[in-house]
């Protein structure tokens, strides 16, 4: 069958996106990553990136529970 060889494109494309380029550092694929983000979802990576820092890395605010006032006959 032609379509189950691996001259097939749909093959092709798949072998060649799996496999990993042998010369780029993970912080160089990263990078070509990053590039190929659009503007939008570049901007919401950055929020998703200021949130993640505000909530691990701002001071917890705690909240003292005010004691319920009983009363005594």
């Amino acid at each position: 069958m032609a379509s189950d060889s691996p001259s097939h494109p749909y093959c092709q494309m798949i072998n060649h996106a799996s496999r990993p380029m042998q010369n780029m550092s993970p912080a160089q694929a990263i990078a070509e990553a990053w590039k190929r983000e659009t503007p939008e979802s570049q901007r919401q990576w950055r929020m998703a990136d200021v949130r993640a820092r505000e909530q691990y890395v701002s001071p917890p605010r705690w909240t003292v529970a005010k004691k319920a006032v009983v009363a005594k006959m």
